[in-house]
């Protein structure tokens, strides 16, 4: 392949990358077994390569999954109190003022403050919070809830508060 045909090929899968997937796609239903073959037998050939490659994914899919689940249980010991009924022992949401038994740990996302706990509120609110209230009086209580809390993040740039 010369180089101005390289050239215009690469030029046209940037120009129309649907065209591609779609042509890919076709061509890939279309010769599934031939797929599976050639594939089956790179994987024969280069045992030691894939063996190292399956290893490496391994490798990091655990340690992502183990700094989840640190940055967690950081998150966690933020709080000012480990236990929700420490902290509201009537087991009211700030937000809605309904009794819930699944209180959940909230926290900030953005901002200086990014990982700070923020309170207890119920599953419902929590996720609320970054979408638009259902009534005005929630609103007022949201805005409340989170003014209690002192200046909220930095948000000039653009980023809106995720909950």
């Amino acid at each position: 392949m010369s180089s101005k045909t390289a050239e215009y090929s690469r030029r046209y899968r940037e120009r129309h990358p649907d065209r591609v997937k779609a042509a890919q796609k076709k061509y890939c239903e279309a010769n599934r077994e031939k797929r599976r073959a050639a594939c089956a037998a790179y994987r024969s050939e280069n045992l030691e390569k894939e063996r190292a490659r399956i290893r490496e994914w391994a490798r990091v899919q655990r340690a992502t999954n183990g700094e989840r689940r640190r940055a967690y249980a950081r998150l966690r010991r933020r709080a000012d109190s480990g236990n929700p009924t420490a902290e509201n022992p009537a087991g009211i949401c700030p937000l809605c003022l309904v009794y819930s038994d699944k209180l959940v740990f909230d926290h900030w996302h953005i901002g200086p403050r990014k990982g700070l706990f923020r309170g207890w509120p119920c599953s419902g609110c929590n996720t609320r919070l970054g979408g638009p209230a259902e009534t005005v009086e929630w609103n007022a209580r949201a805005v409340r809830y989170l003014n209690q809390l002192g200046e909220p993040p930095d948000t000039a740039s653009g980023a809106g508060e995720q909950a």
